[in-house]
């Protein structure tokens, strides 16, 4: 019997491989809040092989004297995006990574999948959170195996409102909002789609027994594509799609980069190819799904 826990399963990432997972492995425990809004899984939160606990009224330790789990997603964070405070993100991305990972040494856990960032780790409080339970997953490695994916630029299809692409096309398709400001767009990304991210997931799952106790794997198409050439696009496909005229909104170079910005950021996809894995779905075929 393969038990699967994992965290962060009402985000967009947890939610997709939630869903993906379910045909996978005989039951899945899922780590949520009472306060979690479950509108992304709520036609599986019942589901007989899910199991789900409130993790803000039961313990880790608790979870794991209820149930033998084998392996480990763990997608939850905090992108410090809503005021949160300093304190406020590291209890999410690096205190509970921690008891997660404790926890899961004592209790003989397979294979721990971390779900981390490219930004380097001076970028800003959520990038060195991130690498400071990176570090942590390195030093007990020794113990349990460890994935820990480096995701470039995740998009697709029922993504948050508050990430670029979702928050560029709900702004180009209001009438209300008349000027977008944006850098000057010249820093390049690897914008890679969910389902490809899915895969990956699913790939390392299944070919456990082919990797390193620890494997740090970078997650991207291997494309770069500057930021402005996306965002044009973006504006083109909903000119095209709504005949109306957005492009006119954009203003390129009114605000500056953020500091320590990665203007073309180092992508290695061999381990994943080495694996059997390649991306399938091109940036222009991801908007189009999106508009």
């Amino acid at each position: 019997m393969k038990t699967l826990l994992l965290t962060g399963a009402t985000g967009f990432l947890g939610s997709n491989l939630l869903k993906a997972f379910i045909l996978e492995v005989d039951q899945i425990i899922i780590l949520k809040r009472s306060t979690s809004k479950i509108n992304r899984i709520e036609n599986l939160i019942d589901h007989p092989k899910v199991i789900s606990y409130d993790i803000n009224l039961i313990s880790i330790e608790e979870v794991f004297s209820l149930n033998s789990i084998d392996f480990i997603i763990h997608t939850a964070c905090s992108y410090g995006r809503k005021g949160e405070s300093m304190n406020d993100i590291i209890k999410v991305n690096t205190i509970f990574g921690t008891q997660l990972l404790d926890a899961a040494v004592n209790n003989n856990v397979k294979l721990f999948i971390n779900t981390d960032s490219l930004l380097p780790r001076d970028i800003n409080i959520y990038s060195l959170s991130k690498a400071q339970f990176t570090d942590w997953l390195n030093f007990y490695s020794d113990k349990i195996k460890v994935v820990n994916f480096k995701i470039e630029h995740m998009y697709g299809p029922g993504d948050d409102d508050n990430k670029f692409i979702y928050r560029l096309v709900k702004q180009l398709k209001s009438k209300e909002v008349t000027r977008i400001p944006l850098t000057s767009g010249f820093q390049k990304r690897d914008f890679v789609h969910i389902s490809d991210i899915i895969s990956a997931y699913m790939i390392v799952f299944e070919k456990i027994d082919m990797l390193n106790q620890f494997n740090s794997i970078d997650l991207g198409t291997g494309i770069l594509s500057p930021v402005k050439n996306v965002v044009q696009d973006i504006a083109h496909e909903i000119e095209s799609k709504y005949q109306i005229k957005v492009s006119s909104k954009l203003d390129f170079g009114a605000i500056p980069f953020r500091k320590n910005e990665v203007m073309e950021p180092n992508i290695n996809i061999d381990i994943l190819k080495q694996l059997g894995w390649s991306p399938k779905v091109k940036i222009d075929k991801g908007i189009k799904e999106i508009i």
